[in-house]
C-alpha cells in the first residue's frame, strides 16, 4: 500500500487530530498563537499521529471509543513539534519543508519559549487523558524512581489547586493573581501556587504560597521537610525578585548581600506545605521545591497584569500600570 492509501484508512480521524492540534495550541499570548499557527500551517506527513490512529483502530477492531486516541495522536505530534522548534534553533536552520523556520521569522527566544509551551501542553494532555501513564526515562530502561509518573504529578497538581482555592481565582481583587507551576526532579513531584499583588508602581507583594509534594512513602522528619520546602520556595522568590548579577569590564559588580538582595522577612509570604504519601521509595524533599515557585510567580504576575515575564530577575519598572 502507498502512504496515501494508508492515510485514507483513518482520514476522518486525521482531520479530527488537526482540529485537536489547533485547539490545544490556543493561547492567551498572541506570540504563542502566531508561532503555533505557523507550525500548523507548515503541515507535514503526520506520521506519528498516523501510527497512533492505526494502532487504536487495530486494537479495537476499527471501533475506538471516544476521542482518547485523537488526544494521544495530538500529544505525540506536540512532542515531535517541540523538538523540531528547539532543533532549528540549535542547528541555526532557516528553512523547513520549503518554508522559513519559526526561529527565522520570530527569533530564537520565541522559538524556544513556544517549544517549551508545546512540550508542556503535551504533558498536560497526557495527564488528563485517563489512566496515569509512566513515561520511561531517557535511558530507555524502566526505573521506578527516574521514570515520570503522570498520575503522581496529577495528584500534586489537583491537591495544590484544592488547597489554594484555585477555582476561585477569578474573584481576586484587581491586580492580584494566582499562578501555578510544577516540577519533577531528584525523583520528587512538586506543584506550587503563588498569589501575588502588583501595585500600580510595579512593586510586587507576595501574598501566599502553597506547596504540595510527593517524595514517596515516608518522611522521617516532617517538620524538617516542611522547613526545607518553605526555605526552597522563599529562596526561589528572592532570586526571582532581586538577585541580579551584572558584569562590568570582566568583573562582577555586586560584592555582597547589600547589592544582591535576598528576600527580606517583611517580604516573605506564608508558605503552606503538604506532602502526599505514595507507594514509592522515599526521595529528597529539599531542592525540587525551588524551581516551580519562580514560574508560578511569573504566571501570577501575568494573571494580575496581563504582562509576561521573559527575563529574571523581574523588572518591576515593566509592571507599572
Amino acid at each position: 500500500m502507498t502512504l496515501d492509501e494508508i492515510r485514507a484508512l483513518v482520514a476522518t480521524d486525521l482531520a479530527a487530530v488537526d482540529t485537536v492540534i489547533r485547539t490545544r495550541l490556543q493561547s492567551a499570548v498572541p506570540l504563542v498563537s502566531q508561532v503555533a499557527e505557523h507550525i500548523v500551517a507548515g503541515g507535514g506527513k503526520r506520521l506519528r499521529p498516523l501510527i497512533v490512529l492505526l494502532s487504536a483502530h487495530a486494537a479495537t477492531g476499527n471501533r475506538p471509543a471516544g476521542d482518547r486516541h485523537l488526544e494521544a495522536a495530538g500529544f505525540i505530534e506536540f512532542i515531535h513539534t517541540a523538538t523540531l522548534l528547539h532543533d532549528d534553533v540549535v542547528d541555526h536552520s532557516r528553512m523547513r519543508r520549503g518554508r522559513e523556520t519559526a526561529n527565522a521569522l520570530f527569533g530564537n527566544e520565541a522559538s524556544v519559549l513556544v517549544g517549551d509551551f508545546v512540550y508542556s501542553r503535551a504533558f498536560q494532555m497526557m495527564a488528563v487523558l485517563g489512566e496515569p501513564k509512566v513515561i520511561v526515562n531517557s535511558s530507555g530502561k524502566p526505573d521506578p524512581l527516574r521514570d515520570f509518573d503522570t498520575g503522581r504529578m496529577r495528584d500534586v497538581l489537583l491537591r495544590v489547586a484544592e488547597l489554594s482555592g484555585w477555582s476561585r481565582r477569578d474573584t481576586l481583587p484587581a491586580r492580584t493573581g494566582k499562578g501555578v507551576a510544577f516540577y519533577f526532579s531528584h525523583f520528587g513531584y512538586f506543584a506550587e501556587v503563588v498569589q501575588a499583588t502588583v501595585a500600580r508602581s510595579g512593586d510586587v507583594k507576595l501574598d501566599h504560597v502553597w506547596v504540595v509534594g510527593d517524595v514517596g512513602s515516608q518522611i522521617i522528619n516532617p517538620s524538617g521537610a516542611e522547613n526545607q520546602a518553605q526555605g526552597a520556595a522563599l529562596d526561589g522568590l528572592g532570586a526571582a525578585l532581586g538577585q541580579a548579577i551584572t558584569i562590568d569590564r570582566g568583573r562582577v559588580v555586586q560584592a555582597n548581600f547589600d547589592t544582591v538582595k535576598p528576600l527580606r522577612m517583611n517580604q516573605a509570604p506564608p508558605v503552606e506545605v503538604e506532602f502526599l504519601t505514595s507507594d514509592y521509595p522515599p526521595t529528597g524533599p529539599g531542592e525540587p521545591a525551588l524551581p516551580p515557585v519562580v514560574p508560578a510567580l511569573c504566571n501570577a504576575i501575568f494573571a494580575a497584569t496581563g504582562k509576561r515575564i521573559r527575563n529574571l530577575p523581574i523588572d518591576t519598572d515593566a509592571l507599572k500600570a
